[in-house]
């Protein structure tokens, strides 16, 4: 039988010790950029370019600030897909090498922590040597945080949906989960399944849309664009305004939730996007992807169902809610919805998130997922693990 809670923990502590192996492997790849992938090297620019150069990108950030709101007024005949990646600036070589290297960290890692997954797994009777436990959880740290979050979510899933007795010994209480606003039993909830990585062109954000601090403010919108659009639809659509120097936008929310709950993050979270004019440096920005507004009197509203359904999914709602929720717990921000969680139509004269958007629904939601984190000393260790992931926050040096 298994203790859910040691577990939870013993897991925690792999998927820290993975995101430490992961950040050193950047590291490694970073430095050796200009010895393996030669073609792929940074190009230093003379000095005699270093001032040009400063004053463009002082052009550009002030011209970020001045046009930094999106219109959220999307007509229906235009969709422009581009695949929104990153460009694998790799070589096989290095990625292998990069990856061996991976797994003897994760080895080492083991040994540091005296991790040993598979005891734990087996309530203390493990059939395996020791040295093999520590072989074997160290490979699965150094496969990195993705394995070992997909088994997070299936032992949740688990301890959630599944009754007393089915292998598992979860002793602990099952509380009485009510979903927000109805006397009705929640699904099982994913929690944590919110990846991020630094999001879309991350690296041409390094200098620009820089912060001065970490943002204290959530702001919510749709983007009136038509609920089966893609989030590369999304992206090429923003980055296809210009801004005042004629220069096309680099990024958008930080933050994008699709109809079927797909969350995909577009701006990085320690830069400042383009969705709030005004309130951008200091605020992150999230989108439902839809046309919430049926009011016919707004330009662009969906009154009739032509950009499709009016208000958002169950999943966006509790996908969204999700973000918010983290976000709230790795930037401290108070779970306020009249002063730090707010939609867009508070700070500017605009429609969105739209008239049928389920405000009260979607803040109950983010409420039930802050209360229930807070009570699972798993959760606060995962969301502690969560804040060593790369572009969160300012840098000392930024500020």
């Amino acid at each position: 039988m298994v203790n859910y809670d040691s577990f939870m923990v013993t897991l925690s502590t792999v998927f820290g010790a993975s995101l430490l192996v992961e950040r050193f492997l950047e590291f490694i790849k970073n430095i050796s950029e200009p010895f393996i992938g030669g073609k792929h090297k940074r190009i230093i620019p003379p000095l005699k370019d270093v001032d040009r150069k400063i004053d463009e990108l002082k052009k550009d950030i002030e011209a970020g600030k001045q046009d930094g709101e999106w219109d959220e007024r999307y007509p229906l005949n235009t969709v422009l897909v581009e695949p929104a990646t990153d460009p694998d600036d790799g070589t096989v070589s290095r990625a292998f090498v990069i990856q061996l290297m991976g797994f003897a960290l994760g080895i080492v890692a083991a040994h540091l922590f005296g991790v040993r997954l598979f005891e734990t797994l087996t309530g203390g009777s493990s059939p395996i040597a020791p040295w093999e436990d520590f072989l074997l959880t160290g490979l699965l740290i150094g496969g990195g945080s993705a394995p070992i979050h997909m088994l997070m979510r299936f032992v949740t899933r688990r301890k959630m949906g599944a009754p007393s007795g089915n292998g598992m010994d979860f002793s602990e209480e099952k509380e009485n989960q009510e979903k927000p606003g109805t006397g009705e039993e929640p699904p099982v909830v994913d929690e944590l399944d919110i990846p991020y990585s630094g999001g879309v062109d991350r690296d041409k954000l390094e200098w620009r849309h820089v912060r001065k601090e970490n943002p204290t403010l959530i702001v919510y919108h749709h983007t009136a664009m038509k609920h089966n659009s893609t989030f590369e639809d999304v992206v090429r659509v923003i980055k296809s305004r210009k801004d005042s120097s004629g220069n096309h936008w680099i990024t958008g929310y930080n933050c994008v939730i699709m109809a079927d709950g797909a969350i995909k993050p577009f701006c990085r979270w320690d830069r400042y996007g383009n969705h709030a004019r005004g309130y951008n440096m200091k605020s992150l920005g999230i989108a439902f992807n839809g046309n919430f507004e049926t009011d016919p009197r707004i330009p662009n509203s969906n009154p009739d169902g032509r950009y499709g359904p009016s208000r958002p999914t169950e999943a966006q709602i509790k996908a969204g809610a999700r973000v918010v929720a983290l976000w709230t717990f790795l930037y401290d921000i108070a779970p306020d919805f009249d002063n730090t969680i707010i939609p867009h139509n508070k700070i500017a004269q605009k429609a969105c998130p739209g008239s049928n958007f389920p405000y009260e629904e979607f803040s109950g939601w983010v409420e039930f997922y802050r209360n229930q984190w807070e009570k699972s000393p798993g959760m606060i260790k995962r969301i502690e693990a969560f804040k060593m992931k790369p572009y969160l926050y300012v840098s000392k040096s930024e500020k």
